[in-house]
């Protein structure tokens, strides 16, 4: 979650290289991360970020028609406020995203007949824990979270399915969003002894 110091950290920075069809990137998997203090003693932060980027060369197609891409990434931001010696407050914030060009590409499938894929997904959540005499827990939660979805085929052309590939434009493509909430109010009640002693 992050504390009094400054922290820096970097993996994975430099991209890999193919010469297959012509030099180019073909994969870098870059990840960046830092956090600190946002009041020393009380409150920190955190905030870590990973992608993925890929290139694939499908041999037997035309040149300029024949790489599929991809990129996804990811970033998770995360903090902590102590408002007292009892009281904690958490949260998060989460967004992925999937691109992809060209999705299914292959000997038998051309660039027209491949449909483009991208998906978001955003999600934050909150917690507030308080603690009492005796052991006792409140834990309130709440967590939202929304995604897009789209698939876009390349035209508009009739799509044929022959023996020896398929052509035209991919025949359907898909739009959709979701959304969810959700708390969860948590009493945890402090240990009582009736009879008897523990040790």
């Amino acid at each position: 979650m992050g504390d009094d110091r400054w922290r820096f950290g970097v993996t994975n920075f430099f991209p890999g290289i193919s010469s297959d069809g012509g030099f180019h990137v073909n994969k870098w998997t870059p990840r960046l991360e830092f956090s600190g203090p946002l009041a020393k003693g009380r409150a920190w932060f955190h905030n870590g970020f990973d992608a993925f980027y890929s290139v694939d060369t499908i041999h037997g197609l035309p040149s300029g028609q024949n790489r599929t891409n991809g990129f996804t990434a990811s970033d998770l931001s995360r903090f902590q406020v102590n408002l007292t010696h009892a009281n904690t407050l958490t949260g998060s914030f989460l967004f992925n995203l999937a691109d992809t060009a060209r999705s299914g590409l292959s000997i038998l499938n051309p660039v027209e007949t491949t449909t483009n894929h991208r998906q978001t997904l955003f999600m934050s959540t909150i917690r507030d824990q308080h603690y009492f005499g005796h052991g006792a827990l409140l834990d309130v939660g709440f967590a939202d979270d929304r995604t897009m979805l789209r698939d876009s085929p390349q035209g508009t052309q009739l799509y044929e399915i022959t023996p020896f590939g398929e052509l035209g434009n991919y025949f359907t493509g898909t739009t959709g969003t979701r959304t969810g909430s959700n708390g969860s109010p948590t009493y945890f009640c402090p240990h009582c002894t009736c009879w008897g002693r523990t040790s």
